[in-house]
């Protein structure tokens, strides 16, 4: 007689919940195949992990996978593809970064034309401003930003004209642009510089903590290690 069992997937491991279904390996080949780049020569494509070339190696660069797109680099602009190889997203934007909650960082260099310092930072690389866009391609967070961290608990660290503050993913600036630094949020708070001194802000943008550290982490379960010059 055959047995059979139910099976959950939970937190990345198979559990038995009861006998009702009879589970194979061949219940494992159902899943979508893992991608991963691939070089041939000198362009790049994508393959399983037994080296089978899914998507051909057309391109000057690619990344790995993230939330079904993968960033790819054509003629020194960037762009993303689907699992299937198919151009979702063209390849015109001067950098790119890894799509995160729905959405990707995006960067316009600032012209050639402009001035030296402008254009190039301290370690010599091009500078641009940058913006978010969903996965239909569409700018959703203009490029106007001097820098710009992934989104943590719904806001993301920009930075414009040498200050920090926050926006969440309308592109609204939740916390205005006064901060010398800021730390990404975690449990609902963020660490935050000025003046030299280190303090914590919630959401609202209030100061939960005074500023009144000479440096801070994140929280992290409840905690968070602060210094005190003597």
């Amino acid at each position: 007689m055959e047995n059979s069992e139910l099976i959950k997937f939970e937190g990345g491991l198979i559990k038995r919940v009861s006998n009702a279904i009879n589970v194979t390996s061949k219940v494992l080949a159902l899943a979508e195949p893992q991608l991963i780049p691939y070089r041939k020569k000198d362009k790049w494509g994508f393959c399983t992990p037994d080296k089978r070339i899914v998507i051909d190696c057309i391109y000057d660069s690619a990344l790995r996978f993230s939330e079904g797109f993968a960033r790819v680099e054509l003629n020194d602009k960037y762009g993303f593809i689907n699992k299937l190889g198919i151009i979702v997203i063209s390849c015109r934007y001067d950098k790119v970064w890894n799509f995160r909650d729905g959405l990707a960082k995006i960067e316009r260099f600032f012209s050639e034309l402009c001035e030296d310092d402008v254009a190039i930072d301290d370690y010599g690389n091009r500078q641009g401003e940058i913006g978010f866009i969903d996965k239909f391609g569409n700018e959703v967070i203009n490029c106007r930003y001097n820098y710009a961290a992934n989104f943590y608990e719904g806001f993301s660290k920009v930075k414009l004209n040498n200050k920090y503050g926050f926006i969440d993913k309308l592109g609204n600036e939740v916390i205005p642009f006064i901060y010398d630094y800021a730390g990404d949020f975690n449990e609902g708070l963020a660490m935050v510089k000025l003046d030299d001194k280190y303090g914590f802000i919630d959401k609202y943008g209030s100061e939960i903590v005074p500023l009144i550290y000479d440096g801070a982490d994140n929280f992290n379960e409840g905690l968070a290690r602060v210094n005190i010059n003597e």
